[in-house]
C-alpha cells in the first residue's frame, strides 16, 4: 500500500467526495501552532469543500465548547453543529478525563 502525505489545509480530493471526514486532534494540533486560527480556518474550510453536502465533520478534542464552536460558526462555513462530551472515571484514582465530540453537518449551500 502507497501511503501519500497530505497537507489537511490543501486536501487533493476532488468537491464533495465524502460523507464524514474524522478528526482526531487535527484541531488541537494546529491551534498549538504559529497562524493557529488561520490554519484552523483553511483546514476546515478545506473539509467543508470535500464533503458532501449532508455530511458530516466530526472532530475528537480536549478542547472545551468555549474554544472550539468558535472554529465552526465562522462567516466562511455553513455548518450545523453538535457537540458532546464524553467522560471517563478512572478506576482506583479520582481522575477523569474528558474529551469532547464536535459534530458538523454540512448544509445545503455550503461552498
Amino acid at each position: 500500500m502507497k501511503w501519500e502525505v497530505m497537507d489537511v489545509r490543501e486536501l487533493k480530493y476532488q468537491d464533495e467526495m465524502f460523507d464524514l471526514v474524522i478528526d482526531k486532534s487535527t484541531i488541537d494540533a494546529l491551534l498549538c501552532g504559529n497562524f493557529a486560527y488561520l490554519n484552523v480556518a483553511i483546514m476546515l474550510k478545506e473539509c467543508q469543500r470535500v464533503l458532501k453536502t449532508g455530511g458530516y465533520y466530526m472532530a475528537i478534542s480536549y478542547g472545551v465548547p468555549d474554544n472550539r464552536e468558535f472554529h465552526l460558526i465562522r462567516e466562511h462555513l455553513k455548518l450545523e453543529i453538535n457537540t458532546y462530551k464524553i467522560e471517563k472515571n478512572h478506576e482506583g484514582s479520582n481522575a477523569t478525563s474528558v474529551h469532547y465530540i464536535y459534530v458538523a453537518k454540512k448544509l445545503e449551500g455550503a461552498d
